[in-house]
């Protein structure tokens, strides 16, 4: 709808903007504008990377220092997490629902979501309505998080894109 979304990190909240407006008006991640606390909830955020938005309008975000990915439908509250058991997990894992300091994240055309995976050097692929991943960028499987230079390696990656045609991309 033309808003955009911005991932705080040193204030642990995303914030959204609507379209045309230089003042934000909606929260996530903190009880008011005014709190800059952590915590592990479903109305709390850790070091919040990144923010993506499904074409139902439904948002991402990029829990870092908690190890998960939170899900937003029309609430400030999270309805889903990515990457651990419940909403006040925190370990790092890794495994097929597992993260260790996801950063960047990005969902395609069919709702699937991609997350760059930074401290276990691989991305993720989550298709629709999954918690558990089915495709691994960068490792040879689900459990190994070396760091490769190879062609089918990554090391850290930060950022993750998807084109209109479904193509991936890796920073």
């Amino acid at each position: 709808n033309g808003g955009l979304y911005v991932a705080d990190t040193w204030n642990n909240r995303v914030l959204y903007y609507t379209k045309g407006m230089t003042t934000t008006t909606v929260v996530r991640g903190q009880p008011s504008m005014t709190v800059s606390g952590s915590g592990t909830t479903a109305t709390s955020l850790t070091g919040p990377m990144t923010a993506a938005v499904d074409a139902s309008g439904y948002l991402y975000v990029s829990d870092t220092g908690n190890n998960r990915v939170l899900y937003f439908g029309a609430s400030t509250v999270a309805s889903g997490v990515f990457g651990q058991q419940d909403m006040t997990g925190t370990g790092a894992g890794i495994s097929a629902t597992g993260f260790s300091a996801p950063m960047g994240i990005a969902v395609d055309g069919g709702g699937g979501l991609y997350v760059a995976d930074t401290a276990n050097d691989r991305v993720l692929y989550f298709p629709k309505a999954s918690t558990t991943s089915t495709m691994v960028y960068g490792q040879p499987d689900m459990a190994s998080n070396a760091k490769h230079s190879g062609a089918t390696g990554l090391d850290e990656p930060t950022g993750v894109a998807v084109d209109s045609s479904d193509g991936v991309y890796v920073a």
